[in-house]
């Protein structure tokens, strides 16, 4: 009996095979080399993270055709490479898309649906990470922030990351807290993200208070 992987992995390649083909009829083989040079490096990316998180006993896997060196199912990388290539061919025909809704509005559905999704993972005893709000809402401050700014905000970012970890190692290992599962550098990572949202709203006021005065200067002309 095949497993789920097995089969995700045959469907997927299947798919991968059949868009290389189409895409080296239509644009040649140099073309459809690049898509394959995209694969392979999602490939060996996944290997190397399987590997190394199986090797340190983080996870494991008991359900697969083949193990690679003992450990990596054969099949995660052969799916990695054909999400690769169609991941390269949907990325370069998204320009031909029109979508219903603005990116904007995109992330504000991500944020209020993963912070739903946070607050019902912890109410039903799961462990669930901050970071499932902190990424959407880092994301939003990020593109929130116009791009003359952005390098000062990353800076911001940097220094109170930085200062959190120092601070929070030289707290712990002095006994002050401690945290339940370890302090990691997901923590400060947190931080940097929510930090980044906040500044996200201040670059938006700043629009808002930019766009009132227009108004006003017009209204005074008139």
């Amino acid at each position: 009996m095949l497993g789920h992987m097995t089969i995700l992995a045959g469907i997927t390649t299947v798919l991968a095979l059949i868009l290389l083909i189409y895409i080296a009829k239509k644009s040649g083989i140099r073309e459809a080399a690049k898509y394959v040079l995209i694969g392979l490096a999602a490939a060996l990316i996944d290997f190397t993270a399987e590997f190394i998180g199986i090797s340190f006993g983080r996870w494991h896997y008991d359900v697969s055709i083949y193990f690679l060196k003992g450990l990596v199912p054969i099949e995660l990388p052969i799916i990695f490479f054909s999400f690769g290539i169609l991941l390269v061919f949907s990325f370069l025909n998204l320009s031909k898309i029109k979508l219903p809704i603005k990116l904007n509005t995109m992330l504000y559905l991500t944020i209020i649906f993963s912070t739903i999704a946070f607050l019902v993972g912890r109410y039903l005893g799961f462990r669930v990470s901050s970071l499932l709000i902190a990424v959407p809402v880092g994301i939003w401050g990020m593109l929130n922030i116009r791009e003359k700014n952005r390098p000062g905000a990353f800076l911001i970012v940097l220094i109170i990351a930085g200062f959190d970890f120092l601070a929070e190692s030289i707290i712990i290992s002095a006994g002050g807290y401690s945290y339940k599962c370890g302090y990691t550098l997901l923590t400060p990572l947190m931080y940097g993200l929510f930090v980044l949202g906040i500044l996200g709203i201040i670059e938006r006021l700043n629009k808002l208070d930019a766009q009132k005065s227009r108004k006003k200067k017009k209204a005074r002309k008139k």
